[in-house]
């Protein structure tokens, strides 16, 4: 019997071959990127369910989506600025069908990555928008939930994901992370600005029971890198600046059950203060 899921990803790294010679113009690229954003903007709960649907499952255990790819020239700069803020005071919610983002691409090897790559690794963008890739990263974060305010909020806050309760998918992105981001694998979430600054952070994933002003669910926590930076305004390694980014995710795993990757997803906006927490009033 053929393996349909193991026949596609046959697919996928045939696709990925070469990709770092197929560089295109930058406007044409910003263009493209512009465009895909847009499309994920307009995203619905239908959408959401149908991306789910494609995961693979394979005799019990986890497996990432299986997705036939088109090959696409790497980004040599984010081109995340071109995307249209979200109208003031409606910034998705928790659980809402745009407050995660969806993969864009992806690039794969089975050396290890280092951190001055995660910028220019050429992607393979996916034939199919996948929302929520399991886990995904939330569409905007709060500067406070990282860097913590004096005598109020503590640094590395932990960043909601899925609710318990309130997410239909809260029990499959469980299943999936052990699988996906085993806690010896080496995790890190960029964020890179237009003219080509940009941050890292060492991320964790995990399930967190009890919170003072979220709900129990799956969290992303980020630490600042010091060591994981690029660009003239991050050299200093101050905080991130409020802003939309084009936002990749480093993997580099101990074993060889997916190989090493970095992860596309697209815009993500860095907003100052706590909209989420308006019992704390901080806004600013």
């Amino acid at each position: 019997m053929i393996d349909l899921g193991q026949e596609l990803e046959e697919h996928s790294r045939i696709g990925a071959e070469g990709a770092s010679e197929r560089f295109a113009d930058p406007a044409t690229r910003a263009a493209l990127r512009v465009t895909i954003a847009n499309a994920k903007r307009r995203a619905n709960v239908i959408i959401l369910a149908a991306g789910f649907a494609i995961i693979g499952v394979s005799a019990g255990a986890w497996a990432e989506p299986r997705i036939v790819p088109q090959p696409a020239p790497p980004s040599p700069s984010a081109s995340a600025s071109a995307v249209a803020e979200a109208p003031v005071g409606q910034l998705p919610k928790l659980d809402s069908p745009n407050y995660l983002t969806e993969l864009g691409g992806a690039y794969r090897t089975s050396d290890t990555i280092t951190c001055n790559i995660i910028p220019i690794a050429p992607m393979v963008e996916q034939a199919y928008p996948y929302p929520g890739s399991i886990p995904p990263l939330p569409s905007w974060i709060e500067a406070d939930r990282i860097y913590g305010l004096p005598d109020l909020f503590p640094p590395r806050y932990p960043i909601p994901l899925y609710s318990r309760d309130g997410s239909p998918y809260f029990g499959l992105a469980n299943t999936a992370i052990p699988q996906l981001y085993p806690k010896d694998a080496e995790v890190v979430v960029a964020l890179i600005a237009e003219d080509g600054s940009w941050w890292g952070f060492d991320a964790k994933f995990e399930v967190v029971d009890v919170m003072p002003f979220d709900p129990a669910g799956m969290f992303v926590t980020l630490t600042p890198n010091p060591e994981c930076h690029g660009g003239l305004r991050s050299e200093d390694d101050t905080h991130v600046p409020p802003g939309h980014y084009d936002a990749r995710v480093m993997v580099n795993r101990t074993d060889v059950t997916y190989g090493n990757v970095i992860k596309d997803f697209g815009d993500v906006e860095i907003v100052t203060g706590l909209p989420s927490v308006p019992s704390l009033h901080v806004t600013e």
